[in-house]
């Protein structure tokens, strides 16, 4: 069985923080990448620490950091995305 390695994030890093509105809901993305222009981690943050959203954006986001680190195409992970249904909002 073979096993993903790593690439482990520079100690400084290039990124990019935005502000989105989804459904009147405020996120805040930020995206850091490589010196060799590719994403490397992705951090969420959506309504306040402790709350229930917050903790799932987190985990969503370190699910998605861990899985460019190890290699996993970003067309793919956001391939994997589209098409969901949130009940009651509707497609993504």
């Amino acid at each position: 069985m073979s096993r993903a390695v790593p690439r482990h994030m520079p100690q400084r890093r290039t990124g990019h923080t935005t502000a989105v509105t989804i459904a009147g809901e405020r996120f805040y993305l930020t995206a850091n990448g490589r010196g060799d222009d590719t994403l490397g981690e992705v951090f969420i943050r959506w309504g306040k620490q402790g709350q229930t959203q917050a903790g799932l954006m987190d985990v969503y986001a370190v699910t998605l950091s861990v899985a460019l680190q190890h290699g996993v195409p970003l067309r793919e992970l956001v391939r994997q995305g589209l098409g969901l249904w949130f009940v009651p909002n509707g497609p993504t």
